[in-house]
């Protein structure tokens, strides 16, 4: 392998490497675990994630979803389910109260 072909490698590692961290969307997060297959999470207030494809979270009243085209739908009542995009972010405000009882689907 020649020098240039070595750096070049070197080059594309590091840079492969410094792609690390990110956005935690576990329990660290807010977001617990899943008690079972198939149970989607609470968000609790004060938290956000970054849905991936066919992610579900159960939110209260009053979070913000934004999809990636910038749509922004805010959950209000209970009992509702919002579709949104893989990618989508959704965020419960600081001072959320009551039931986590609304579902946010990213499809």
């Amino acid at each position: 392998m020649t020098k240039s072909a070595q750096f070049l490698l070197a080059l594309a590692c590091a840079g492969l490497a410094a792609c690390g961290g990110g956005y935690d969307a576990g329990p660290a997060a807010g977001l617990p675990a899943s008690t079972a297959p198939g149970t989607p999470s609470a968000l609790t207030a004060g938290k956000s994630i970054i849905l991936n494809a066919g992610q579900t979270v159960m939110v209260p009243a009053g979070t913000v979803v934004r999809g990636t085209n910038n749509t922004v739908i805010t959950v209000n009542g209970h009992l509702n389910t919002v579709r949104t995009t893989p990618g989508a972010t959704v965020t419960v405000p600081a001072d959320a109260s009551g039931a986590a009882d609304n579902t946010v689907i990213a499809g």
